[in-house]
């Protein structure tokens, strides 16, 4: 069976026993996820303790209206919390990370309309380490905003900008172009820079800026450090038990064709920082006791697999928004929150958004293709057909087959020495290879005016999807509204409103108007990078 993200989605639209072992409660309609949020009942206790500890950080915040009243609605445990969270990303980073967030607080808008009172809570996962993910994602400009920090093992939030606040603004202002509202965000950038700033913060002060009417509070896992260390010491002293029933999981969700991307580590699941401030493996430090590092709350952060359990632990929050990848390691810890009786919160895909413009999609309907086929890994041969060069194909495989079953039959031969079968084996897999190769070339080169019409197929597909990746994933959020004004963050607020009616993690059309011409569009044109699709199209 093949593997891919995907199959976890297909599982679960299909529902039945398998799936419910796995995921747990299933929810796909709006009705569904209301029932299943509003049988959800915080203990008063656990919440109190989350408030007390997330508190002093949201003094600390400038929060819009929006938020404070969220926080006050908090303070009552019938008030459900409606997780999601991501790495935070320079300038806000690519539009996903946005539209995660929007998922959530259209989520708890809907609940909260039909009587079921919700707060939607945003994980900062600021305690990573690999810088690659504070990447701010492209510019239609082309231009590129240089690193700000090394490569390291050094948190996030213990990180600050190698630039002055000036340089950076700078450097923002080169890579939004002559955006017609450049210098609108340039304004709102610029009373939020500073150089003393962590790029988890800064991330956290834009998006409030951004979305203030929308409700939210961030959650900084640090202002977590003292609740999670009961849950640190358990999984410290059940370590093998952890790491075997993790392993267990992962092996039977890749029976399913379901990968298990994050590797299951000896040792224990989190990371110490030591006196360098670098993240590293209990295990790998011998300058103190394992006694003394248990007494030092501060020291730690749990890994990726640990980080969802101590996440819906000290959260318990009735939904949990997940994109696919994160849905699969989620399910990594299945079979441990069932024997440790640990929370299992209703786990929804996020829905995507998929901005494309309007000429782009002129021109695919130019050539045959309407926006139902449309997504990153569309084949032009598979769109574009060429009855001349499938012909040709044919008449290869028939010319081809008898010799090819003829080498089989030898390679099979009981009555043959071992030498001569492996020869006729390994002739004819090589044979059959060069024959498929030659068939994808007689599709691509044979008829020159079907290949005309693919590679202008190919040219749209990558202005439409850069390097092979959704635009969600590449274009950043603040070049988008540099481009589109302001308001296209409620266009995107709309769509996901009518996504989140079925939750099956769609990738949803939002068709945009650009007032500029994308560089590639007049660049030599290659086939995109083959790369696992985030979610299907809906």
């Amino acid at each position: 069976m093949k593997k891919s993200p995907q199959n976890a989605l297909d599982l679960r639209l299909r529902g039945g026993a398998v799936a419910e072992d796995l995921f747990g409660k299933l929810a796909l309609g709006s009705e569904d996820v209301a029932r299943d949020v509003g049988d959800h009942h915080s203990d008063p206790e656990t919440r109190e303790r989350l408030i007390q500890a997330l508190r002093p950080l949201w003094a600390t915040l400038d929060l819009p209206e929006s938020s404070r009243l969220a926080q006050e609605r908090l303070n009552d445990p019938e008030c459900r919390i409606i997780v999601t969270g991501q790495q935070p990303a320079l300038w806000g980073g690519p539009l996903l990370c946005t539209t995660k967030l929007l998922a959530a607080t259209r989520l708890a808008a809907d609940l909260n309309s039909q009587g079921i009172p919700a707060v939607p809570l945003f994980w900062v996962a600021d305690d990573d380490h690999d810088v690659s993910e504070l990447d701010p994602g492209e510019f239609v400009s082309n231009k590129s905003i240089p690193a700000e920090f090394e490569p390291g093992l050094r948190p996030f939030y213990s990180l600050t900008p190698a630039s002055s606040a000036s340089e950076r603004l700078e450097a923002l202002k080169v890579s939004l172009g002559a955006a017609p509202h450049a210098e609108s965000v340039l304004q709102k950038c610029e009373k939020l820079i500073s150089e003393e700033v962590d790029p988890g913060r800064e991330f956290v002060e834009l998006l409030l800026e951004l979305l203030p009417d929308e409700g939210w509070l961030p959650v900084f896992p640090r202002a977590l450090r003292e609740l999670q260390m009961p849950l640190m010491k358990m999984a410290h002293e059940k370590a093998e038990e952890f790491q075997a029933e993790i392993q267990q999981a992962s092996m039977d969700q890749e029976a399913l064709g379901i990968p298990a991307p994050v590797r299951v580590r000896s040792g224990s699941p989190f990371f110490w920082h030591d006196e360098n401030g670098d993240r590293v493996r209990l295990e790998k430090t011998a300058t103190r006791s394992t006694a003394q590092l248990l007494g030092d709350p501060e020291a730690f952060s749990p890994d990726a697999l640990f980080r969802g359990i101590v996440q819906d632990v000290l959260l318990d929050p009735a939904a949990v928004i997940v994109g696919p990848t994160e849905l699969c390691y989620t399910l990594q810890t299945r079979r441990l929150r069932q024997l440790w009786n640990l929370p299992r919160p209703l786990l929804l895909p996020r829905p995507a958004v998929r901005p494309v413009q309007r000429d782009h999609l002129d021109r695919l309907e130019e050539l045959g293709i309407g926006l139902d086929r449309l997504g990153p890994k569309l084949d032009p041969i598979e769109v574009v057909p060429s009855p001349k060069a499938e012909l040709r194909g044919q008449e290869l495989s028939l010319a081809a087959d008898p010799l090819l079953q003829i080498l089989d039959s030898l390679a099979h031969e009981q009555h043959s020495n071992p030498t001569l079968n492996r020869k006729a084996a390994r002739m004819s897999l090589r044979w059959r290879q060069q024959l498929n190769a030659l068939k994808r070339s007689v599709e691509e080169g044979l008829d020159r005016d079907v290949e005309a019409r693919r590679q202008k197929v190919l040219a749209v597909l990558e202005d439409i999807f850069p390097g092979g990746l959704e635009p969600e994933r590449s274009r950043n959020l603040l070049d988008l509204i540099s481009w589109q004004g302001f308001n296209c963050l409620s266009e995107v607020a709309a769509v996901l409103d009518t996504a989140i009616r079925r939750w099956d993690g769609c990738v949803c059309p939002w068709i945009i108007s650009e007032n500029c011409t994308h560089p590639r569009a007049n660049a030599p044109q290659k086939s995109p990078k083959e790369k696992d699709s985030d979610v299907s199209s809906c």
